[in-house]
């Protein structure tokens, strides 16, 4: 016996967005404009398989099929849910794992934070250039030198260069902040929102702005349970606006836990344990108190959140 993860596509999902759009900002740049919003799309989603010979089933806690005929929910919801949680993994999840994750960033770059340190060194230098008050400018070279198996940087004797004279400073320091001016316009769709201007023309207060939009609020290691927290809000909203499958006096009631923690690993959001090589299945109520636990109140950290990505105006 052994067991296999598969991605499937399923075809002819049944979704409004407009529905989905009231609990996902995100969802509101995928709105129609003068047309129809119910859309027939397909979702990928993540089986784990039981394969004994020639024969394989569902291992049981990704079965939501099983899940919908036992707490009676109609379809349209689950199909509307497939699409929601889509939606979020492609703009808020996308959005992380392009701009700041640095396990997923684009060719081992963080483009966040590449942009972060571009931006600093650009106030530096041009705070450097308001002042007449610069004595010295040091250019010297530095090596990788082999340090047992280790390479550590080290001064090159005798390749170094001090420049003293204001005006030669000032010349360097311009060649410098046009390089950073260029390698942040090549990179300005980041922050197109927030500015159109030149980061020539760019004052203290905006520069600040734009660097405490581009700060990560969040470790990466907290992110997956972060995104996780988010979706498990938006799922509730959607539950308790567009459904009776809640009860008043219960933030996360067992059915509706059972339900978005199979969403969730049908997602990847959360990841199956496995001992001796063969998956753990929870019981109902110990998936309903994992869901829940993303809704605690008693936490450190509880004013940091995911990012929840805002769509002000809907495509033409």
């Amino acid at each position: 016996m052994e067991y296999l993860f598969k991605i499937e596509e399923l075809e002819g999902i049944e979704a409004d967005l407009d529905i989905i759009a009231r609990y996902h900002e995100g969802t509101k740049g995928m709105l129609y404009q003068d047309k129809s919003n119910t859309v027939d799309t397909a979702v990928n989603i993540r089986l784990l398989y039981k394969v004994e010979g020639e024969s394989a089933s569902i291992f049981e806690d990704f079965n939501i099929g099983k899940v919908v005929e036992q707490i009676q929910l109609d379809p349209i919801h689950v199909q509307n849910l497939f699409v929601l949680l889509r939606n979020m993994n492609d703009v808020e999840w996308g959005y992380y794992q392009s701009y700041f994750s640095s396990d997923d960033a684009v060719n081992g770059v963080n483009l966040n934070a590449e942009l972060k340190s571009l931006i600093i060194d650009l106030k530096i230098l041009k705070a450097q250039l308001t002042t007449d008050a610069i004595l010295e400018t040091k250019v010297k070279l530095r090596e990788l030198k082999k340090v047992g198996k280790s390479e550590v940087p080290y001064d090159v004797l005798g390749m170094g260069v001090t420049i003293n004279a204001l005006e030669e400073n000032k010349q360097l320091i311009n060649i410098i902040l046009d390089n950073r001016v260029n390698q942040i316009k090549a990179i300005s769709y980041l922050y197109f929102h927030i500015t159109d201007t030149s980061p020539d023309d760019w004052d203290d207060d905006l520069t600040d702005n734009i660097l405490d939009y581009l700060a990560q609020p969040f470790p990466d290691y907290r992110a997956r349970w972060l995104f996780a927290r988010l979706a498990t809000q938006k799922i509730s909203a959607y539950l308790k606006g567009e459904t009776k499958f809640y009860q008043d006096d219960v933030e996360v009631t067992q059915s509706q836990g059972l339900l978005i923690y199979t969403l969730f690993l049908l997602f990847g959001i959360i990841d199956i344990k496995f001992e001796d090589d063969k998956p753990i299945a929870k019981s109902d109520r110990d998936k309903a108190k994992l869901v829940r636990s993303y809704l605690r109140q008693d936490l450190k950290d509880n004013d940091i959140e995911f990012f929840n990505i805002t769509i002000t105006t809907n495509p033409e």
